[in-house]
């Protein structure tokens, strides 16, 4: 009875195993996303001269050592009128439409991919935003669900996040070094425009300055 006992309980195991989700949300430093939570975007931003493009900085990460196929649900709740949103998720770009959009895909094992969600807005100076549910599925089983939310509501001063003695470095929105080693507030006597302040020391904290 015992042996029968063990037998049974290593082969529930082994199926516990055999459906475990092995992809996952994470952040750009690889760090996992918590399912159920909400995530702001702050991926890389780029001018494109006829709009400004923000990534995500939501990553799909699988874990184990062999391929997984997988299905990215895109569920758009809210998109401000002017602004859109996409994702290149598989290889093939496509514009993200109110309501449900799917993606599906297959990640290498041990590997990190970047399913490329952007969103674009035409003025910084007017506050825009954007909502979208992730829904991460392997084997048509839900991994992870995360809300990704974008924003360009950004003040032109800059918020406690950064401490007031705390050296700088500021950055261009094309990602140019523009002033090094400098405090905070120097950002407020530049040229109107979209500037990214990095923190040089601490927690290394960033913020997204409008000087207007």
């Amino acid at each position: 009875m015992k042996k029968l006992f063990t037998l049974t309980f290593m082969m529930i195991m082994g199926c516990v195993m055999t459906f475990a989700q092995s992809v996952e949300f994470v952040d750009k430093d690889g760090k996992t996303i918590t399912n159920g939570s909400t995530f702001i975007a702050n991926g890389h931003i780029e001018d494109m001269g006829w709009a400004i493009e923000m990534s995500s900085g939501v990553y799909v990460k699988n874990n184990s050592g062999s391929k997984a196929d997988v299905e990215l649900i895109l569920d758009v709740k809210s998109c401000t009128e002017g602004t859109n949103l996409s994702c290149c998720a598989g290889g093939q770009c496509s514009p993200l439409w109110e309501g449900e959009n799917i993606k599906t895909f297959s990640i290498e094992g041990n590997v990190t991919d970047d399913p490329q969600i952007h969103w674009t807005y035409e003025d910084p100076e007017l506050e825009a935003s954007a909502e979208v549910v992730l829904t991460l599925k392997q084997d048509g089983k839900v991994a992870s669900t995360v809300t990704l939310k974008f924003s360009n509501k950004i003040d032109s001063g800059i918020d406690s996040l950064i401490a007031d003695k705390a050296l700088c470095n500021i950055y261009d929105i094309t990602g140019k070094l523009v002033k090094a080693n400098v405090s905070k507030n120097a950002v407020n006597a530049m040229t109107k425009g979209l500037y990214i302040v990095r923190e040089l020391t601490g927690a290394k904290n960033v913020n997204k300055v409008i000087v207007k």
